[in-house]
């Protein structure tokens, strides 16, 4: 298991890495969590432990920014066109 798997809550998909972006956690927390045999929604959601003055790792950006990733998907939606008039 490492960073750029895939996991799957809440209806989206997206990298390990990109979930510990979304909540403030460290990557490797998540992996972790995951091997010993946590939910994904738990291992993803439930929150870093520190002590006060604990200074934590600098996070890691992913690969691909989200916004090439909002206009790939953009890209492949179909307009809609919505007639007001009757």
């Amino acid at each position: 298991m490492n960073r750029n798997d895939l996991l799957t809550f809440d209806g989206i998909t997206q990298s390990i890495n990109e979930w510990a972006l979304d909540y403030g956690i460290r990557t490797e927390l998540i992996i972790a969590r995951l091997k010993r045999g946590a939910e994904v929604e738990r291992a993803i959601t439930l929150p870093m432990r520190a002590t006060p003055g604990e200074r934590l790792p600098e996070m890691t950006w992913p690969s691909q920014p989200r916004a090439a990733e909002a206009a790939r998907v953009a890209s492949v939606l179909v307009p809609v066109s919505v007639d007001n008039e009757h």
